[in-house]
């Protein structure tokens, strides 16, 4: 199956060569990679230009992230397609662990990521703490509208569910445009990966903390 990785990078200049090059480390094969620069005022443009012989480059004004997965899915051919944030990152087995996971009537594979700071240091955690999927996954999207599921750089889509949500509506979804894919539970079957196939990045580690246990606070001491 090919696979087509999207990174949709905003003035991430420090960390966008990384993900371009553990995109391209991947063992799965038949795998293609796209850039979408989303109107960058920093140095992105120049750092990715040193991969254009080896990924397709999409610069466009700036638009927010909507107008970005729009772009680099209408130039992707993938059977499945992946969003991967510019300051993430996967390892190198990642495409090839969902590829082998997937089967007919699958429209996502999703994974936890390891959690880094703005340095890529590990903090020795993961997110998210539960993975939903299959008829579990299926119920909860449909009674509460949300599920265990990663942010979009664990994601791993079926092409013929993104056909039925893209192109999204770009000037309502600036940022946040991965929740509207967490609509996958009603297109097919949600499969989870048993380890984590990448890096997420933390640029404030100690406000997340503070976010989590504020809403551990909230919920009266019980975590979803």
């Amino acid at each position: 199956m090919r696979v087509s990785i999207i990174i949709d990078n905003y003035n991430y200049a420090s960390y966008v060569a990384q993900t371009i090059e553990s995109a391209l480390a991947q063992t799965h094969a038949d795998t293609e990679v796209l850039v979408v620069d989303d109107g960058s005022r920093d140095d992105s443009m120049a750092v990715i230009a040193r991969y254009a012989d080896r990924v397709t480059v999409l610069p466009k004004p700036n638009g927010g992230q909507a107008s970005a997965y729009n772009l680099g899915f209408a130039h992707s051919r993938g059977d499945l397609v992946m969003f991967l944030d510019a300051d993430d990152w996967l390892y190198p087995d990642a495409i090839a662990n969902a590829v082998a996971a997937w089967r007919p009537g699958v429209s996502k594979v999703q994974c936890r990521l390891d959690m880094v700071g703005p340095r890529g240091e590990p903090l020795g955690r993961q997110l998210p703490r539960h993975l939903h999927d299959g008829a579990l996954a299926q119920r909860l999207m449909r009674e509460f509208g949300a599920y265990g599921s990663p942010p979009g750089s664990g994601n791993l889509y079926a092409r013929r569910f993104l056909e039925t949500v893209l192109p999204l509506d770009a000037p309502a979804w600036p940022v946040g445009a991965d929740s509207i894919l967490l609509l996958a539970p009603a297109a097919g079957e949600v499969v989870s990966l048993p380890e984590p196939q990448g890096a997420y990045r933390l640029h404030q580690p100690k406000a997340h903390d503070a976010l989590v246990f504020n809403n551990y606070q909230s919920a009266g001491g019980q975590m979803a």
